[in-house]
């Protein structure tokens, strides 16, 4: 073989290793896991109480093989064409009525949908509504609500009924005399039979007359899912709850909090205000907090599981 072909050959070799390497580098970037923003925990701050672990070895271990424990969720950030015009044609929006800002696109003037850059979206009527009690049961409101989601094809992968929020109406001069005026009904999502902690939710808010008067969506579907390898083990993330890192509502006076349970659980931020794309995974601590050797109450703490 003739040296320039040899010069040629051994120029296509680093070429393609240049390639492969930019394509995986590119790839990397892609997958790179933002970290969780947890907000500011309720009181556990305020004190110092001391932490003590009485989670048994199987249990550690079994949480340690825990499949869930690498598993981060990528969600999708941009909205389904077909959800604009759904909602646009059960609420008639004026989608030529259009409002670009920093935060997404509105439609609309009297029955508004607001599309989040993130996503999410909010939809609102403005109509006046007359301040009627709500006569609805619980029952129909989430018949209802359910029923509109699922026409309108934006239910979250592994929904579930939450509860429900009651808007009320005082009289000023009787402060205890009160009506309900609406009823919100609000799902949220489910992993692989684990709760979603965080900013996840679907809501369908309902006045007397069973009309909808709002609808939140903040939440995205799962695009892809992808492993991760560098994961904190349970005693790192004990050594978490005890620098007050994580999230960690524990009841006013604590002095001593008790660790008797663990278990995975997920994290999703799809407010607008968060530049979070994933659902993430998190120890989930919970057991007894007491001042001196009285009991005051339950405490839980989320602690992320991604090594950041």
């Amino acid at each position: 073989m003739c040296k320039k072909n040899k010069i040629i050959i051994t120029l296509l070799c680093l070429s393609v290793v240049v390639i492969l390497i930019i394509i995986y580098q590119n790839k990397t970037d892609t997958f790179r896991i933002p970290q969780i923003q947890f907000p500011a925990s309720t009181n556990a701050s305020d004190y110092v109480f001391v932490t003590e672990n009485h989670l048994k070895t199987d249990q550690v271990k079994e949480i340690s093989k825990d499949d869930g424990l690498r598993k981060v969720y990528i969600l999708n950030e941009s909205i389904d064409d077909s959800v604009i015009d759904n909602i646009q044609q059960k609420f008639n929006i004026n989608v030529d009525n259009k409002n670009i800002t920093s935060e997404g696109v509105t439609y609309g003037d009297i029955n508004k949908l607001t599309v989040q850059n993130n996503g999410c979206f909010n939809f609102y009527s403005s109509a006046d509504n007359t301040l009627c009690e709500m006569t609805l049961s619980d029952e129909e409101c989430k018949r209802i609500a359910s029923e509109t989601i699922n026409d309108l094809g934006i239910f979250m992968e592994g929904y579930t009924f939450s509860g429900i929020i009651y808007g009320t109406c005082y009289d000023f001069d009787n402060p205890n005399d009160k009506m309900i005026i609406s009823k919100e009904v609000v799902f949220t999502r489910g992993i692989d039979d684990s709760k979603v902690f965080g900013n996840s939710k679907v809501s369908v808010q309902l006045t007397d007359d069973g009309k909808v008067h709002s609808i939140t969506a903040n939440y995205r579907n799962i695009n892809e899912t992808v492993n991760v390898d560098e994961i904190i083990s349970v005693d790192e993330a004990i050594s978490k709850l005890n620098n007050y890192e994580g999230f960690i509502t524990v009841p006013d006076g604590a002095t001593k909090v008790v660790v008797d349970n663990i278990k995975v659980s997920y994290w999703e931020d799809s407010a607008n205000k968060y530049d979070n794309n994933t659902i993430q995974p998190v120890y989930e601590l919970t057991g007894k907090a007491y001042d001196g050797d009285k009991l005051l109450g339950a405490f839980t703490a989320l602690e992320s599981v991604i090594d950041e």
